[in-house]
């Protein structure tokens, strides 16, 4: 039976210390604090592009107010990684409402990851409200960066601590030697 509730943090981080530009970053003690919980089933399943109407967010802590007004304008970060990434998944159908509660702590705009901490509850988000199996912290980091493209914010507030990343391009053996 799969549970219907599910918590976790999310560190902010800082990047670009000393000479590491776009490759340092360190996660730092503020986080955001996530509460999923399965609510009813839905009348009718939806797609993932019809979520808006059935998962709900509550908003708490810093900025709690600036997060509620971007969510009423149609720009929720979380929600769209949700979306996104179920369509990527390819899950067709969502049975269930959900409530999401959001306990901030994260200055936003702030150059201390925000976008990248949302980018990530997205994504842990997406694979319980799309009833997927559990990720790794490889596999979020994979999919956090395929969205995100630097991984100097997202892979401390993944990994946590101190990190050194760089992303390197697929090799295109195409061409052969010479």
């Amino acid at each position: 039976k799969m549970t219907t509730s599910n918590s976790f943090s999310i560190p902010c981080s800082t990047s670009n210390l000393g000479p590491g530009f776009d490759c340092f970053g360190l996660a730092l003690s503020l986080s955001m604090h996530i509460h999923i919980q399965k609510l009813d089933s839905l009348p009718q399943p939806v797609s993932p592009n019809q979520l808006r109407t059935a998962i709900q967010f509550q908003f708490n802590g810093f900025q709690a107010e600036k997060l509620q007004n971007y969510a009423s304008m149609g720009k929720n970060l979380i929600l769209d990684m949700i979306i996104r990434v179920l369509e990527e998944e390819r899950v067709n159908k969502v049975q269930h409402s959900f409530l999401i509660r959001v306990k901030n702590e994260i200055p936003i705009g702030s150059g201390l990851g925000s976008s990248g901490v949302a980018v990530i509850a997205g994504i842990i988000c997406a694979r319980f409200v799309g009833g997927l199996p559990e990720w790794s912290k490889t596999e979020i980091l994979e999919k956090a960066l395929h969205i995100e493209g630097h991984p100097d914010n997202v892979t401390p507030s993944i990994l946590g601590g101190f990190v050194s990343a760089v992303t390197v391009p697929p090799t295109d053996t195409s061409y052969g030697p010479g």
